[in-house]
């Protein structure tokens, strides 16, 4: 852990007045909205500040459809898997396939959709730019705020938070009965009718839950503290940090990306405007790191398309927090992603372990009081940790 002098308050306490800032005094901060350019322009005047050259570069992004096709794909599959597993195996056996590769079929979706909305990415360097060939650092969080989910407040918004994950589960349990009916012995008749009454729950549940998002009421937005003020905090706080200490041997960038919650529109752009698989660019993702009190960074992504994060980064943030660990991203992804489909080195922070911030994942809840200073300081420990480790060349 890296200490402050009485003199230098720990990095919790700026981040903190950051993430006051911009949920209670800008609020939610939809992408491409006044309240996000807002958002943008006080971190920008925070990062002028401190002596960093700061650029605005445009985003185009695509706004969220309002009807999801793959929902109905979805609920379509769990009920024939469900319900005709035991004549046509191969439909079970399919299901964990299905579930898979959806969060594939959702980047693949918003791909595909016409950007038509501007944002924009904000990059701040440092004015001294470090010796030649040293290695550049992009420490990022995203600015925008998600659209509230469908429910905000009871046991509806657990169980619908975790309706991917009990589909996940339930996929994988229907095909393994699937083979043991098949493989092993013949299944009692309270276990197929169970299975059955299982899948036509949870698909009437999903396609209820679509047909309530068709619902014709305004979209609300999240005041995201959490997801993700808490990041844009750390990384100013970080930023902060390092216009009084400047790094020996490491080029640093801060890049505020816009337009995360549609797509990661802002962080496929910053991507872009690099070269492929560039050795010296390694880039490190701050998102929801505001509770809980372990540190976890990503260790790969996806299910059948798999991508591993850079070996180097997660060495160094456990070098700098030791007691932090791996996690493997199967149903989301980060901003992140978008530096990995281009080879380049990469990685992703969060924290866990707060079940009240866990239940207020995209909802009006994620406010300030959700935020654990012990979060913030760990995070940004490990940010400042890795730029050291990088300085010895590690």
């Amino acid at each position: 852990m890296l200490s402050f002098s009485k003199k230098e308050l720990p990095p919790s306490a700026a981040a903190l007045r950051h993430i006051r800032h911009l949920c209670e005094q800008i609020g939610p901060r939809a992408a491409g909205s006044a309240a996000e350019e807002e958002a943008r322009a006080y971190a920008a005047a925070q990062l002028g500040n401190w002596g960093y050259r700061v650029e605005r570069h445009a985003v185009l992004f695509a706004p969220p459809a309002r009807v999801n096709l793959l929902e109905p794909v979805v609920s379509a599959v769990l009920l024939m898997g469900s319900a005709l597993w035991q004549a046509q195996p191969w439909l079970a056996l399919l299901m964990p396939l299905l579930v898979a590769v959806l969060p594939d079929l959702e980047r693949l979706r918003t791909r595909w959709q016409r950007c038509t909305a501007s944002s924009a990415n904000l990059c701040a360097h440092p004015a001294q730019a470090a010796p030649a060939g040293s290695p550049l650092l992009i420490v990022c969080a995203h600015l925008d705020s998600a659209r509230n989910g469908l429910f905000q407040s009871g046991v509806l918004r657990r169980y619908a938070a975790q309706t991917t994950f009990f589909t996940q589960r339930y996929a994988i349990f229907l095909a393994l009965l699937a083979v043991a009916d098949r493989l092993v012995i013949p299944l009692p008749k309270v276990v197929l009718a169970a299975t059955i009454l299982a899948g036509m729950l949870l698909a009437g549940w999903r396609m209820g839950m679509e047909l309530l998002s068709l619902r014709p009421l305004p979209a609300t937005y999240s005041p995201g503290a959490n997801d993700n003020a808490s990041g844009v905090g750390v990384l100013l706080a970080v930023a902060e940090h390092f216009a009084k200490h400047p790094p020996r041997g490491t080029q640093l960038e801060f890049c505020l990306t816009g337009a995360e919650e549609t797509g990661m529109h802002g962080a496929a752009a910053r991507a872009a405007q690099l070269a492929r698989g560039a050795p010296q660019v390694l880039l490190l993702n701050l998102d929801m790191v505001g509770a809980g009190d372990m540190l976890r960074f990503v260790t790969r992504d996806g299910v059948l398309w798999q991508r591993a994060t850079s070996v180097r980064l997660n060495k160094a943030i456990r070098m700098a927090q030791s007691a932090s660990n791996g996690i493997w991203y199967t149903l989301r992804s980060a901003d992140y992603l978008p530096f990995l489909q281009r080879g380049i080195a990469a990685s992703g922070l969060q924290t866990s372990g707060s079940a009240q911030a866990e239940l207020t994942y995209h909802t009006q809840y994620d406010t300030v009081d959700v935020i654990d200073s012990g979060a913030l300081d760990m995070t940004a420990n490990a940010v400042i940790g890795v730029v050291r480790q990088l300085d010895l060349g590690r």
